[in-house]
């Protein structure tokens, strides 16, 4: 990868993270079927970041009544994230989202990533 090209990733990462600054809360039974990055928030601070190949499939998961779906997750399980606000960044590439997912954990630092 030469100079031009890393320059123009990182101005393509640059412009994601302003489009998730500026971006409003989502409803997420409205979220788009979309590969993309979600970014959840409790109280104004970015507590959980992550990528799916279907921001619909996954917000519904995170958000679902249902505790039979969340055997893994013990903070889903007990219902953690029903408070949480989202936003989402909708991305063409699954390999370009968990960049920016990496990169935005990096930056943010969230309590449920580490």
């Amino acid at each position: 990868m030469g100079t031009k090209e890393i320059e123009d990733y990182i101005n393509k990462i640059r412009s994601y993270i302003y489009k998730i600054r500026s971006s409003d809360f989502i409803n997420f039974r409205g979220a788009p079927k979309n590969v993309g990055v979600y970014i959840l928030y409790k109280n104004s601070s970015v507590v959980y970041i992550g990528s799916t190949k279907s921001l619909k499939r996954r917000l519904n998961s995170l958000f679902s009544n249902n505790p039979k779906r969340h055997v893994l997750n013990k903070r889903v399980k007990q219902g953690y994230y029903k408070d949480c606000s989202v936003k989402i960044l909708e991305i063409n590439d699954i390999h370009e989202a968990r960049a920016l997912e990496y990169l935005l954990i990096a930056i943010f630092r969230p309590e449920h990533n580490r």
